[in-house]
């Protein structure tokens, strides 16, 4: 399993290009050129060792012209495997383009953006179709070329021949012989030349794919650790300090002979130090790139952290497995992640082995049933890619649904109402406050009026906790949390003051 840093810092695109349109290169040559290398490379040793058994002197003449072969194709070979991986970089380029157009359409068609977006696509096109006639080019020269040099060590046989003839020390019958032998290797030498281009064309795709074997596994492949056994939800952040660490050329586009260049390093969290007792509310509020987002991350093992410790009941997460730790945990993102299937298979994703009866109940909890029934096919509705067939509303009550049918100890919301509109947002709060009985509950808000009945609120800002306590203890300082409170409240008096004006509008103009 690879980490999420790697996702992190890599396009879904260049990712799929890889494992299809590399994989695929790697495959067809690994299928189609192996047995005949090898059995041209038999051929040419035992007609080599033919040759040297006839004449040893004349097979020496021979192999002197094997030191200008292999640099010829050294260099053509390396211009085959660097065009080739060019060519496989234009495709995951274009693929890139293909994967934002094709899961952005709206915004795309909203700005007129298909000429554009058009461009860009024939542009890595382009660049992919130039790579692959430098290469065309290299593996057109190859061919010619070895074969040259093999005809070239005929005819110094045949005049070194000749000499040896004419002077005694040679048989014309042993002559002809040695010549025969020796025509009979240019042919499989031509065809030996020719499988290895399509093997530097297929190195460069293998380097690609073993690009991506070769990355560090996950910290979560841990299974070899203890699981962790059930928690009553006690929550501890002790010192914990952690930086994003950013690869400099994540997609390995740089020449490899080049110096590599170092990563850099992003810290988002200083020394947090808090601890959440078992069914408690806990807020986390502060500005954007405060490390809200990141908290929720380490406490979920998606991240390693850099220094301290995280302990639920008391237990380092380090020391049990990633899935275990997890399977007692629930998130609900701002924005939801539906896969393409049906509402109950959404649902369902919290917990695989779920019945019907309790699909319907979790719905029922996350005020999902209402519109679910109201469509035509019910549970079995289709939700279209990325859910795209739902409101966001519809979205992010399916999205509670599947938490709550995890039945987590531990729930994290992350900005779950910040994209709703007010109807959606009371109904999304109502079943959310039902999720949160009973399950200790770490909330990211914007809103701050999603908070205040937060039974501690934690102020981050820079990476630091700055200010803690409840929602009225905060406001009495005046400090950070109260201007951000502030700023908060009015603008929901602007957004409720345009609302208003809006409904006089339209009462108006009826």
């Amino acid at each position: 399993a690879l980490p999420l840093t790697f996702f992190d810092q890599r396009r879904t695109g260049e990712l799929t290009s890889r494992v299809t349109n590399d994989v695929t290169v790697l495959q067809s040559s690994l299928t189609n050129n192996v047995l005949p290398i090898l059995s041209q490379a038999v051929t040419l040793v035992g007609s080599a060792a033919i040759l040297f058994n006839l004449n040893w002197r004349l097979t020496l003449v021979v192999l002197a012209v094997a030191p200008p072969a292999g640099i010829i194709a050294g260099v053509l070979g390396r211009q085959i495997r660097l065009a080739t991986r060019g060519v496989q970089e234009g495709l995951g380029e274009a693929g890139v383009v293909l994967e934002e157009v094709l899961s952005s359409p709206r915004v795309v068609k909203a700005f007129a953006r298909e000429p554009y977006e058009a461009n860009r696509f024939a542009i890595r096109i382009g660049e992919s179709l130039r790579q692959a006639l430098r290469r065309a080019r290299a593996q057109a020269a190859l061919g010619p070329l070895i074969g040259f040099i093999g005809f070239s060590a005929l005819a110094i046989v045949l005049w070194y021949g000749g000499h040896e003839v004419l002077a005694g020390r040679l048989s014309i019958g042993s002559l002809l012989a040695f010549i025969i032998y020796l025509s009979l290797i240019v042919g499989p030498l031509i065809s030996f030349v020719g499988l290895y281009s399509q093997i530097q064309a297929a190195r460069a795709a293998g380097e690609r794919v073993f690009a991506l074997l070769d990355e560090p596994i996950s910290v979560g492949d841990d299974a070899h650790l203890p699981a962790l056994p059930p928690i009553q939800g006690a929550v501890a952040f002790d010192h914990v300090t952690f930086a994003y660490e950013r690869e400099a050329d994540p997609e390995g586009k740089a020449d490899p002979k080049a110096p590599p260049v170092p990563a850099t390093r992003q810290t988002v969290l200083r020394d947090l130090d808090f601890s959440i007792q078992p069914g408690q509310v806990v807020a986390l509020v502060g500005p954007s790139g405060a490390g809200k987002t990141t908290t929720l991350s380490l406490l979920l093992r998606l991240y390693e952290v850099e220094s301290g410790t995280i302990r639920v009941d008391g237990i380092d997460i380090r020391g049990v497995s990633a899935a275990s730790l997890r399977a007692q945990l629930a998130l609900v993102p701002q924005e939801p992640t539906l896969f393409g299937g049906t509402i109950a298979d959404n649902i369902r994703y919290g917990k695989l082995d779920a019945t019907d009866d309790e699909v319907r109940a979790a719905a029922r909890l996350a005020n999902a049933l209402g519109f679910i029934e109201a469509l035509a096919d019910g549970m079995n509705a289709l939700v279209g890619e990325r859910g795209v067939q739902l409101s966001a509303g519809q979205r992010q009550r399916i999205a509670i649904a599947r938490a709550i049918l995890r039945n987590p100890r531990i729930l994290l919301l992350d900005e779950a109402t910040a994209s709703l509109d007010n109807e959606s947002e009371a109904l999304v709060q109502d079943a959310l406050n039902r999720l949160m009985v009973g399950r200790t509950t770490i909330v990211v808000a914007h809103r701050l009026t999603t908070v205040e009945r937060a039974d501690a609120i934690l102020v981050l800002n820079h990476g630091a906790i700055v200010e803690r306590g409840t929602h009225d203890q905060l406001i009495a300082q005046g400090g950070l949390y109260a201007r951000l409170y502030t700023r908060n409240f009015e603008d929901m008096v602007d957004d409720v003051g345009m609302n208003a004006e809006v409904a006089t509008v339209t009462a108006s103009r009826e």
